[in-house]
């Protein structure tokens, strides 16, 4: 048997831009690969407003006493035998501000006496006040318990999406705190022949909240671009045209393209 941790995230690399002016338990070398995530769920650029596609796999995950198995280039975890069944966790490591629609639980069970339970949780760290962190349910799901699907996905959505957030008052009591959005795994009942591969996770980027007041005195805060304008020059991708003015609707000239997609993308650091 060989462990592996480890963890890939597949993002196509297809840029795209918009320029805004203003039986048994399965045992290693015996389980085949599990289904592919469901075409529904496309790969898409890694910048801009279409939805992405992100697999956390089970070598992600972590807990104290996990086996993570290697089987024909599929990772899973399944409890030590002659142990009870632990959870795992792992953090979702989008970018700040990420929306997240979806989520697949890929998993296996041929057992009809135990079953999957799959939560996700936003909790404020607690390294301020050395306290246990308080965490706020975002979603639950469960397989059924009684079924024996073999290789399965369970699919889970979030309506409204569900807001990845790096700093926030979370719960409400006027103090911001940084965030772990993480995706909890256990397993219940007594069987034994279950397998966990990992979750796939629709998600797509998504612009700043308008600030409450205007940064250019061209580009008042009921103008149609005014939430797109802000979120550039908070990023720092551009100043303005001068005298706290935007320019909203005058041309930019191709040296000008060239600063908003380098400030932008973070373009040619040295090898």
């Amino acid at each position: 048997m060989r462990k592996h941790r480890g963890c890939w995230t597949f993002l196509p690399v297809i840029v795209a831009f918009m320029l805004v002016v203003g039986g048994s338990e399965p045992a290693c070398g015996q389980v085949q690969d599990p289904p592919p995530a469901s075409a529904s769920s496309p790969g898409s650029p890694a910048f801009g407003s279409h939805s992405q596609f992100t697999v956390v796999y089970a070598s992600h995950f972590l807990f104290a006493d996990v086996e993570t198995y290697l089987s024909h280039g599929s990772l899973y975890l399944s409890k030590t035998p002659g142990t009870t069944w632990p959870s795992w966790w792992s953090p979702i490591d989008l970018p700040n501000g990420a929306e997240v629609s979806d989520m697949e639980f890929l998993y296996y069970d041929s057992t009809d006496q135990a079953g999957w339970s799959f939560v996700v949780v936003e909790c404020e760290t607690s390294y301020e006040d050395l306290g246990s962190p308080i965490c706020m349910l975002k979603g639950q799901w469960a397989s059924d318990d009684a079924a024996t699907p073999g290789f399965a996905r369970l699919h889970a959505s979030f309506d409204p999406p569900l807001l990845i957030r790096a700093l926030a008052d979370a719960d409400g009591n006027s103090s911001m705190h940084y965030l772990n959005t993480m995706v909890d795994v256990s397993a219940n009942g007594t069987g034994d022949d279950l397998a966990f591969y990992g979750v796939a996770i629709t998600w797509k980027t998504t612009v700043s909240p308008p600030p409450p007041q205007a940064t250019y005195n061209d580009v008042p805060t009921d103008h149609w671009a005014f939430q797109f304008i802000e979120a550039l020059s908070t990023a720092g991708i551009t100043s303005g045209c001068g005298g706290r003015n935007y320019c909203p609707d005058n041309p930019i000239t191709r040296a000008e393209m060239a600063v908003f997609l380098s400030a932008a993308l973070g373009l040619d650091w040295p090898k």
